[in-house]
């Protein structure tokens, strides 16, 4: 448990040497799944532990899953870390208020849509 609490240590300091939208965690797949989104790196930026992200590939076929495995992909946690101008600047792309009480009173209004889909997908360094 102590070693999950460290890596999340890691993240603000990937951002900073990267300087990277988002950096997320991810697990080395122990066999290939269906139930889990993959991320499939481009190349590795810092010893073995940290890579740019390639692209996504969200639940695919076993037979998909293992061609993933083959090149380094690993399942995505959803444990993100974001420079908090990055999420800023989104929200002001979107004519969003800053403000959490303005922002909660327009969440029906919000897109229904998964953080993955809304912001993870459409940054451009991972």
């Amino acid at each position: 448990m102590i070693a999950f609490f460290e890596k999340i240590k890691e993240l603000e300091h990937v951002l900073i040497d990267s300087n990277a939208d988002l950096a997320l965690v991810g697990v080395r797949p122990t066999y290939p799944s269906s139930k889990y989104g993959y991320i499939v790196p481009k190349e590795t930026v810092k010893g073995d532990n940290c890579f740019t992200v390639n692209h996504f590939t969200e639940k695919p076929s076993k037979e998909k899953a293992q061609t993933l495995i083959d090149l380094n992909a690993l399942w995505n946690c959803g444990v993100f870390a974001f420079k908090l101008k990055y999420l800023i600047d989104i929200l002001l792309d979107k004519g969003l208020p800053l403000n959490y009480d303005k922002l909660s009173l327009q969440y029906a209004n919000l897109p229904k849509i998964s953080f993955d889909y809304e912001v993870v997908e459409k940054a451009t360094h991972i």
